[in-house]
């Protein structure tokens, strides 16, 4: 390049890249730089693109951390300084990621906040008023279906979009040119536009100018705009990829649906697990833990599984993994249950793994239920009692608890102090009836002189005659 043109290449910028492209349009060529116009018309939405995979991955945190965890309150009153301060003192090494993270989620709302559409808007639309900082709610970076969970979901979604929409838009300048679609959670960097002016485009409007000198003239510069638009294409759009948006949903504790047999049977065939298998998982469940984290695993599929129904046949590993993505090796401890356990086993297994929770609960001589006290009386004869004892030798002990325990669990939150005159034969009936349960112990040999009152005393002697569980 001559000495002199370097005095006038400071003159040469995007600014006079835009000029430049706004006289080729002005002049009837709009056609052959349609992208770039559509470029530069969007410059400013689709360099926010690059921040989606770390807002991504941050959702993938907090999914793995939260999900059927985090009760919502909590989730509302937590701000994002006081779950940076918890996270570095459970998790130290972590702490400076989720810290880049959160970091970029702020400064990308509070950029993109001020762009949506109706569109965006019409989800909630006072939400894109809100500034973020750390002070704000964790909730509002959880991706939720409502409340503050649209916020994270809103962002998502916009830059989702914005892609989309740019890179349908490309095809139908030039057909040619082809996208293909992938799901939102299989994305990779390089699917996605990752745009800086500086980096990007500045050089090459620098490169593809046409300086000259004229003698007595002003200096002529000429933008290749063709050639920008075709590079641009090949450095910044080509192979990037159509986003299919469907996120994992994210649950809150309380909005798992409550255990409910009946809807479950309805939508999954239900099979009962010999007790010859049972014996085998139980076990290789040593500590008590293995056996609570296991049931929490269980009621959360059951809970989701009620609103959304699944395949009997597909091993409860997979669902856990594959659906709730969660990981099952932190939940089901026992290799036979990890080989054995399909979703038409989900009532039996969480059976037997609520008796067997509470049976070893008691064994430590501790409560095992949430009882409310008129329903823990004791003011039986100890001939009664005796009685009882020596008639339960003559029947089903395993059914007898399980549907005892089942029962505790279940339907006893629901009875008040009005219910404890009701005989405790006549109340297990009515909840076999209701619930449509498998269990088809007699309920002749319960004396009438239990009442619904003496309930966890009729659990505590079922359950020391049982005395080990594994029998």
């Amino acid at each position: 390049m001559s000495p002199q043109l370097w005095l006038y290449r400071q003159s040469v910028s995007v600014e006079s890249l835009k000029v430049a492209v706004q006289l080729k349009v002005a002049g009837g060529g709009a056609k052959d730089i349609s992208i770039l116009v559509k470029f530069l018309e969007q410059e400013s939405v689709l360099s926010m693109i690059k921040e989606l995979p770390l807002i991504l991955e941050l959702q993938k945190f907090l999914q793995h951390e939260f999900n059927y965890k985090l009760d919502k309150k909590t989730a509302v009153d937590k701000t994002v300084a006081e779950f940076l301060s918890d996270i570095n003192a459970s998790k130290p090494g972590i702490r400076k990621k989720v810290e880049k993270l959160i970091k970029c989620f702020i400064k990308t709302w509070n950029h993109a906040r001020g762009l949506f559409s109706e569109r965006e808007k019409r989800l909630e639309p006072n939400l894109p008023l809100i500034k973020l900082d750390n002070k704000c709610s964790l909730a509002y970076f959880i991706a939720a279906r409502s409340d503050h969970g649209l916020c994270a979901s809103m962002l998502i979604d916009f830059l989702a979009f914005q892609q989309n929409e740019f890179l349908e838009e490309c095809h139908m300048m030039n057909p040619a040119y082809v996208f293909q679609h992938v799901p939102i959670l299989q994305l990779k960097e390089t699917d996605i536009i990752s745009y800086e002016q500086k980096h990007d485009l500045l050089p090459l409007v620098l490169l593809n100018c046409d300086y000259s000198l004229g003698i007595g003239k002003a200096p002529k510069i000429e933008h290749n705009l063709e050639t920008i638009q075709r590079r641009l294409y090949e450095n910044v759009i080509f192979g990037k990829a159509l986003i299919d948006r469907e996120l994992i949903p994210f649950f809150y504790r309380g909005d798992i649906k409550s255990l409910n047999f009946p809807l479950l049977r309805s939508s999954i065939q239900q099979t009962v697990i010999p007790y010859s298998e049972q014996k085998r998982m139980l076990d290789e469940m040593i500590d008590i833990a293995d056996v609570s984290v296991a049931l929490r695993a269980v009621e959360t599929a059951i809970g989701i599984i009620i609103s959304t129904g699944g395949d009997c046949n597909m091993y409860l590993r997979d669902y856990l993994t594959n659906v709730l993505r969660m990981n099952e090796q932190d939940y089901i401890v026992s290799g036979k249950m990890h080989d054995y356990i399909r979703l038409t086993h989900l009532y039996s297994v969480w059976l037997m793994l609520t008796v067997e929770q509470a049976y070893r609960i008691y064994a430590s001589k501790q409560v095992p239920f949430h009882v409310k006290e008129f329903f823990m009386s004791e003011d039986l004869e100890m001939e009664v009692v005796e009685k009882m004892k020596n008639t339960l030798h003559h029947v089903d002990r395993k059914e007898l608890i399980n549907l005892i325990t089942e029962y505790i669990v279940l339907e006893l939150p629901l009875r008040n102090e009005s219910d404890i005159s009701l005989t405790l034969s006549e109340a297990l009936q009515l909840y076999k009836d209701k619930q449509e349960t498998t269990i088809t112990i007699s309920l002749e040999p319960i004396s009438d002189e239990f009442l619904l009152k003496h309930i966890y005393l009729f659990w505590k002697i079922v359950a020391s005659h049982v005395k080990d569980f594994h029998d």
